[in-house]
């Protein structure tokens, strides 16, 4: 069957949007003197079909309930994407040839300092599994037409996440994730292993219930009908395969090896074999009106309702030239002449091939959006944490959006008004766990936040995750043994605006660190659960043991460490970690343990607890989770020999209270720090670092304390939990020792 005339000028006007893509991609990586151009060329064709056809997103306001979400996950291809912003007018091209420069929001690797990305990738494997924890969102709990659409490359269908994201995303028929894998057959230092072996691909994505297709990646009519399939495809993610050529356009570098992330040789030349310098200007269609009975903080509903679209068209370009607009498609139910779809009008494509380029910014570029997080109608303060919902504090970088950059979704109208936040009690000198005290004060924060989501990896009757799934079940996921993509998901819940908590045995949170990692340069907010920690686990052995998770957490860019010792202190800082803004982490134990903290007693971040002092204090035990009980056992052993020992429950390892640290070494001279964990990187390195941070603060004529650091320090086996903590050197005779050994060595 022909096509008609329309359908021809629309193959050609898309050709020339992706044409202009390309030439935009060589211009700024050229400028820049790096960059990955040809892995942008092989995704032009891709990406320019969906920018003007099929994606619904108004850029003017990133933060529309209603918006598309595009995630590219091969982060690399970076120029394209910035070239698509240009195209809809989101940055001028005078910040389009900053890339890659210092100060510019145009990294080499997309991050959310651009308020229209999401998250930071660039990590090959991530986006998919992130991308699926925002389709999640949609689905189950924001409940909103959005489509989230995730460009991948064929590499990293190598990372093993990948497979769990589709496990993922199949098992929960996430009909609202499309992907796109751009399948160029080269790699970084060569071919694939299935080089341009679509079906291979295809099937594995088939065995984990997805819909596929495979397509010539340039062929823009093939491309076309392949987004409109997926966008129609029920029940189902769907997953378009498209067999491109890296470096498309450009013969020098097309379909050849060893130019991976190198410059095109003849950026001039090639610009010219691409056709010249274009100023097409597409406007997307704007994100599908959403019904203000669905899950919509109020905040939003009339914007929602008045259905905003995109960039104004028609503005003024460089060379005194209007650009051109592309109108998309847009659903009409009853539309007779396209099929259910309005007409599309195209003004015929001029290039300006050799126009001067002004360097004017877009309005929308002068313009930033004003990104202020809303509260949800839900969420009560919670009395002693550092920072309410509503005034969670702005990121550091300009043009990041802080935390919560999208609005916090209230719940469904006729829903149970929310309760008061009221921790879970526990009677002093009883014996609870702080996975107990975790898992209580969760459901509770369930019952008073409307926002709060938790994921779980499977264990959730160890972390005790289960009191919130038993009471909230519409708001628990359980990921099962797929740490990254419990911790993707969580990622792109917060994306939406969600508070999610994600738990599983500390242990295992080492598997998702890259997404933890990457987390923390998404500006993620996301609250870390880690139960089972230290050599306490007992007979299980070291393969159980988090011995390490201190002190990677530690070098999380801006993370939180809270290392609670009892249940009382555990439910607190529960509530506290729903407000606290980038990565935070909670390390609690499997065992029991004495209460010593008055319910609703208050734990700020940064702060400790003196458990014992005098004036005549001559060493001081800093201590934090089960060791210390141990401390405290520890101090009564020496009072009985004639030491007086300061305890310190340092329960807030990162940040850590320097203050009343310093203070104790003026005061004692001496400090034992001790740990269930190994000596490198946890509470032992936090202290001597919080000490000689600034010596100054010492005093002038105050030497630095003897400090010993106790640890695990040999490999665990397998015995009961209170052998391990003696074999281990970290129990309160071993505590007792050092302390006595430091005061009778006399410093001074």
């Amino acid at each position: 069957m022909g096509t008609s005339l329309l359908e021809q000028d629309l193959t050609r006007s898309l050709h020339e949007v992706a044409q202009q893509l390309r030439v935009d991609s060589v211009r700024c990586t050229a400028a820049a003197a790096s960059g990955h151009p040809t892995s942008s060329l092989s995704a032009a064709d891709l990406m320019a079909v969906l920018l003007a056809r099929h994606l619904r997103y108004d850029f003017t306001r990133p933060d529309a309930p209603g918006n598309d979400h595009l995630i590219f996950s091969k982060g690399h291809a970076s120029s394209l994407y910035y070239a698509m912003l240009r195209a809809v007018g989101a940055i001028g091209d005078r910040e389009l040839l900053t890339y890659r420069t210092i100060r510019s929001r145009l990294e080499g690797h997309p991050s959310p300092r651009l308020p229209w990305v999401d998250v930071a990738t660039g990590s090959l494997g991530q986006g998919l599994p992130i991308g699926t924890g925002v389709a999640m969102a949609g689905k189950s709990l924001d409940k909103l037409p959005y489509r989230v659409w995730v460009l991948c490359g064929d590499s990293e269908l190598a990372e093993g996440s990948i497979w769990e994201a589709a496990d993922q995303a199949g098992a929960c028929h996430l009909d609202n994730l499309k992907v796109i894998v751009d399948v160029n057959r080269l790699g970084q230092r060569g071919p694939t292993r299935q080089g341009w072996d679509t079906a291979a691909y295809a099937a594995r994505f088939r065995a984990f219930g997805w819909h596929t297709q495979e397509i010539d990646g340039h062929d823009i009519e093939q491309i076309d009908r392949a987004l409109r399939a997926a966008v129609g495809h029920p029940g189902a993610p769907s997953v378009i395969l498209a067999r491109t050529r890296k470096g498309r356009g450009v013969a020098a570098v097309e379909d050849r090896e060893d130019t991976h992330g190198k410059l095109v040789p003849d950026p001039d030349g090639a610009i010219r074999e691409l056709g010249g310098v274009r100023n097409i200007r597409v406007r997307v269609a704007p994100p599908a009106p959403v019904p203000p009975a669905q899950r919509v903080h109020p905040a939003d509903r009339d914007a929602v309702q008045q259905g905003t679209g995109g960039p104004q068209t028609g503005r003024r370009g460089t060379g005194g030239q209007s650009p051109v607009t592309l109108v998309p498609v847009t659903e009409y139910p009853g539309t007779r002449e396209t099929g259910g779809r309005a007409p599309v009008t195209l003004v015929p494509v001029t290039r300006y091939p050799g126009t001067p380029q002004t360097g004017a910014q877009s309005p929308v570029a002068q313009s930033p959006v004003a990104l202020v997080p809303d509260t949800p109608a839900s969420v009560m303060h919670i009395p002693g944490t550092r920072h309410s919902a509503a005034q969670a504090p702005a990121a550091q970088d300009p043009g990041t959006r802080g935390p919560a950059r999208l609005r916090l979704v209230a719940g469904h109208p006729g829903d149970p008004a929310p309760v008061p936040w009221r921790p879970p009690a526990y009677r002093p000198g009883s014996m609870v766990s702080t996975r107990t005290g975790f898992g209580q004060a969760l459901a509770a924060l369930g019952d008073a936040r409307a926002d709060v989501v938790v994921l779980d990896g499977e264990v959730s009757d160890s972390t005790h995750t289960s009191f919130f799934a038993q009471a909230h079940p519409d708001r628990f996921f359980e990921c099962y043994t797929a740490e990254q993509q419990m911790l993707a998901a969580a990622v792109g819940m917060q994306v939406r605006g969600w508070v999610p908590f994600a738990a599983t045995f500390a242990a295992f949170l080492s598997r998702a660190y890259d997404f933890i990692r990457m987390a923390a340069i998404s500006r993620a907010s996301i609250r870390l659960v880690g139960s089972h920690s230290g050599v306490t686990v007992g007979q299980d052995g070291p393969s159980q043991m988090a011995l390490e998770d201190i002190a990677a957490l530690r070098a999380v860019h801006g993370s939180t460490v809270l290392c609670p010792c009892d249940a009382n202190q555990a439910a607190w800082l529960t509530g506290v970690l729903a407000d606290l803004p980038g990565v935070s982490y909670l390390r609690t134990g499997r065992g029991d343990t004495p209460v010593i903290y008055q319910p609703g007693e208050r734990f700020e971040v940064g702060g400790s607890r003196v458990l014992r002092s005098s004036p005549d204090d001559e060493v001081t035990l800093v201590a934090a989770g089960i060791t210390v009980h141990e401390a405290l056992a520890a101090a009564e052993l020496l009072a009985e020999d004639g030491i007086t020992a300061r305890v310190i429950d340092a329960y807030s390892v990162k940040p850590i209270d320097a203050a009343t640290l310093r203070a104790a070494a003026r005061e004692t001279g001496r400090i034992v720090t001790v740990e269930d964990h190994w000596p490198e990187g946890g509470l032992g390195d936090a202290v001597l670092s919080a000490l000689t941070a600034d010596a100054g603060m010492l005093g002038s004529k105050q030497p630095l304390p003897v400090v010993r650091k106790l640890a695990v320090r040999a490999m665990p086996g397998s015995a009961t939990p209170d052998e391990q903590v003696q074999l281990a050197g970290i129990d309160l005779a071993s505590i007792a020792t050092a302390a006595a050994e430091l005061v009778g060595s006399d410093p001074a």
